[in-house]
Formats: C-alpha cells, structure tokens, sequence
C-alpha cells in the first residue's frame, strides 16, 4: 500500500548542541557539546522546493540531532521554507533568544511565518528561566505545556496562528505521552537487550531529515543506522514510499523491533491501533524472509553519524565498518 504523508516532517539544521542533557542521546554521537555540523542555506532551499513539490500538509518542525539556533544561518534557511504553506515550528533550548528575547521571538512569528517556538524548559537548560523571566515583564504572551494541555507542541495549529510554548521539564512530569523518557536507540541510556514486542508509529507519521539531507528510519535513530534516503537525491513522496521505509513498517505494524536499531529502542508510540493509514482501517503483511533482508541492506555500511565511548557499549567494528553494539555484559 502507499503511506499516507506523515504528519510531521522534521529538518535538522544542527548536529551537535552547546548542551549534553543526561536524557539526549547527543552523548552517542559527542564526546562533548558543540563540534556541529550544519544543514546549508542551499540544500535547505532544495529541500523546501522538495516538501512543496509533494503537496502534503505536514507540519515542519525544525529541531532533532541538535539546537537549531546554533547554525549561523538559522534565520535565513526559517525564510527559505516561508513559501512552502506548512505550519513551522521551532523546537529550541533558547540559549540565542536570550538577548532581546522579545524581539527576536516577535521576528521568527511575525517577521518570517514561524508558527511555534518551542522551547524545552528542562531542569539544566539554563536560557529558558532567562527568557521566561523576560517575557514575564513583557507583553507577549506565551503558554505552559502540559500546565496548559490545550497548547500542546504536538497539535496542528493553523497558519495564521503563533505561539511561544515552554515544555515543561520532561525528566520530572508525572502522566501523559510527554512524560515518557527513552534511550534514543541506546544513544541516551542503557540499550534493551531483547526488542520489545510492539508497535512503533515512527517511520509511519514522522519522516526527519538531517543536516545533509540524509533520512534515517526516525528521530529517534540519533546515529543513524537505518538508512532510508536522502532528500538532496529522490523526491520525498519516492523516498516514503520505498523498499527500505516499507520494510520496518511491516515489521514494527506487526508487533516486532527485531532489527536495527529498533531492537535497542524502548520509546512508547501512542494510537498504534490506527496504523497504519490514520483510520487504523488497513494492515499490513506479515514480514517475510525478503523484508528482513531489505532492512539489513538498509543497515549496511557506516552509519551516518560517528557513534561514540558509552560505559555500557563499545561501537563493534564488521569489516572495517561500525554496524553494531557490543553490549558490556552486566
């Protein structure tokens, strides 16, 4: 069957972030914060031309593998994706809005089309208590989530509409999706040793493209081990719609994670019922011996990005090339 457009296209301008938040799996690809790597004014402009070209409604949000603000070039390729009629969203620790934070956030919404910021107000992010003191004596109004559950980042918002959202610290809420914490693969935290055995809606409603416009399988996939395309070489509808994106989807929508690097993940979809068309209304095959080999071809070679040192894992060397954990026994 053809999947229908997902829900959110994210777009990496940054990998690599001026934080190592304990929760991030930014410490499987960084000895330390900052060496970034940064997605460029024209590959940003081929990749707008490439999601308006597919016709979807996604919503775009601007985040993934690393602060976003941090690319020099951050306000320019925000301008380069105004014509494609999308809604946008930042999602940002805010460590370069917190001089003239007013202003500057007035600018993103009204000046270049930004529909939402949002901002993680997490336990170590120093700038987000900056900025919320700011606003607080200021004029501009701004939400809490999930203080305030009707302005949740996750919504569809309309164009016309902004917003400033401060999400609350993740590691500290008490109920809901936003208080479900995961290993990003075995980036963040100790990686499962056996897969779980459920669904992921992932690679069916969320489609992130990295800073040089490689897509792996999904956000969560900090390295970049599953492979899938890349959005400078192949229309996005091909990509979505290929033998490698096809292949996890049969084998998550029937109850596995058997395969790298799912079978590490621990993260918690939610609404997988509705899977995989929105109305839950189609299914998929059972994987076959094909599938699997489609989804180790995905896997073959380097990784996208350079995992590196946990106290948990060593990268496995397979032939020169880095391909697999080897778990430290307990």
């Amino acid at each position: 069957m053809k999947q229908q457009s997902p829900f959110t296209i994210q777009i990496e301008l940054t990998e690599g972030c001026n934080l190592m938040c304990d929760f991030c799996g930014i410490k499987g690809i960084r000895e330390k914060a900052g060496c970034y790597k940064f997605l460029s004014l024209d590959n940003a402009k081929t990749i707008a031309a490439n999601i308006e070209q597919t016709g979807w409604n996604s919503k775009i949000e601007f985040a993934m593998h690393g602060e976003p603000t941090a690319n020099p070039l951050h306000r320019e390729i925000f301008a380069a994706f105004a014509n494609v009629k999308n809604q946008l969203m930042i999602t940002t620790n805010g460590f370069k809005l917190v001089r003239n934070a007013k202003k500057k956030m007035e600018f993103l919404l009204f000046g270049l089309g930004i529909n939402v910021i949002a901002i993680d107000d997490y336990q170590h992010n120093p700038f987000s208590k900056k900025i919320l003191d700011q606003l607080s004596r200021e004029d501009l109004a701004y939400h809490h989530y999930p203080r305030e559950k009707k302005y949740s980042p996750h919504n569809r918002y309309e164009i016309n509409d902004h917003h400033i959202i401060f999400v609350e610290d993740i590691s500290k809420a008490k109920k809901g999706t936003h208080a479900k914490l995961n290993n990003h693969c075995g980036c963040a935290s100790l990686p499962r040793r056996a897969p779980m055995m459920k669904r992921c809606a992932k690679p069916f409603r969320e489609l992130s493209i990295r800073w040089d416009g490689n897509i792996a399988i999904c956000c969560n996939d900090f390295v970049g081990w599953y492979k899938c395309g890349n959005a400078l070489e192949e229309p996005l509808q091909k990509i979505w719609n290929n033998r490698y994106f096809n292949a996890c989807r049969k084998i998550l929508y029937n109850n596995s994670r058997d395969f790298t690097p799912c079978k590490w993940c621990d993260a918690i979809s939610y609404r997988v019922g509705f899977l995989p068309d929105k109305m839950g209304k189609k299914s998929l095959p059972e994987p076959s011996r094909a599938t699997y080999s489609i989804a180790q071809r995905a896997t073959a070679g380097e990784p996208l990005a350079m995992p590196v040192h946990r106290e948990f894992f060593e990268p496995q060397s397979n032939s020169g090339l880095l391909t697999w954990f080897d778990l430290k026994e307990e």
